[in-house]
């Protein structure tokens, strides 16, 4: 029996897809239904690497977690009104992946990463329900660039999902519908 601990944001808690709870709730179900693995789906809403960085130890040793998913990043690339005012800064994002990385590995070796989404700009530049807000599609390659870059010197897997979505699968333009979370499923799941 395995223990998953899948950590992240709102795209990891399913947020837009209230009957299937987004990918992770979708394997969830799956795991559960087929075996006796336990999966706990620790998405909080807006979450950075700061933010997991600040709780990633104390959940995981609550659940006795035994593999561990991070998708972790999307949020780091937002920024407020100009990308001079990051959330956060690509050195920094490094930084948290690297304490992040070290924290899971004292608890295990079953480590994946999974990359970030993509969004429809139309929508994300602002974000509707916070106007100071913005994601573009380019600023979020450069963070996912520093997780391959890290993914590839640390020997971690790395699910890309970049390709995964088109703008019809993103309901408010940042997170998916139910059809684009399945999409992520399909690609995760099986790699996890």
């Amino acid at each position: 029996m395995s223990k998953y601990c899948i950590f992240g944001d709102s795209i990891t808690r399913g947020a837009g897809d209230p009957e299937h709870n987004g990918w992770a709730g979708r394997f969830l179900r799956e795991r559960e239904t087929v075996s006796e693995d336990r999966v706990y789906v620790l998405g909080i809403n807006g979450d950075t690497s700061a933010g997991l960085l600040a709780r990633i130890e104390v959940e995981a040793r609550a659940r006795k977690a035994d593999a561990i998913v991070i998708m972790i990043g999307i949020n780091d690339s937002r920024y407020y009104g100009s990308h001079d005012k990051p959330e956060n800064t690509i050195d920094g994002y490094r930084e948290n992946l690297a304490k992040i990385v070290a924290i899971a590995r004292t608890f295990t070796p079953r480590i994946t990463m999974i990359g970030s989404t993509r969004v429809d700009e139309a929508k994300s530049m602002p974000i509707a329900w916070s106007p100071e807000k913005f994601y573009d599609n380019a600023t979020i390659a450069s963070y996912e660039s520093v997780l391959r870059d890290f993914c590839a010197s640390e020997s971690l897997p790395l699910v890309e999902v970049s390709d995964v979505l088109t703008v019809d699968d993103l309901g408010d333009g940042v997170h998916p519908n139910a059809e684009g979370y399945r999409k992520l499923y399909e690609r995760i799941g099986p790699r996890i």
